[in-house]
Parts: C-alpha cells; structure tokens; sequence
C-alpha cells in the first residue's frame, strides 16, 4: 500500500479501504525454489474504485518476461 484516504471511516470493513493506491514489484520464478529461474519481472499499480460492499479495484500490471 503506497497511498490511502485519510478517512476514518470503513463501513465494509475492507482490509483494503476506499481510494487506496498499491503497487506491486515482484519476480516471477519457474518453480517455487529459491533457486528457481527468473523469467520475468512483474510490476503494476492498483486502485480501490468503489465504496461498497462489493469491493473494485483498477489494476494495471506489466510483466517484463527476460527468459
């Protein structure tokens, strides 16, 4: 989480509350061993859309595959 509205209200008790922004930055392996190869580097943004019970979330994402 990289940014949230400075509210102090959470009607859904969502973890994640309204007009939260995230990011994401992570490496994605062949298997899960540490050492696992690389092939890609994904990365993306995310934002919470809608105050409702149901939840929205905007996510942009960019896989940079390197093998």
């Amino acid at each position: 989480m990289i940014a949230q509205a400075n509210i102090t209200n959470n009607d859904n008790n969502s973890s994640v509350p309204f007009s939260t922004v995230l990011a994401l930055d992570d490496i994605l392996k062949i298997g899960p061993e540490t050492n696992s190869e690389v092939i890609e580097n994904a990365q993306g943004l995310g934002v919470l859309i809608a105050e409702t019970s149901t939840a929205n979330l905007l996510w942009y994402w960019d896989f940079g595959f390197i093998a």
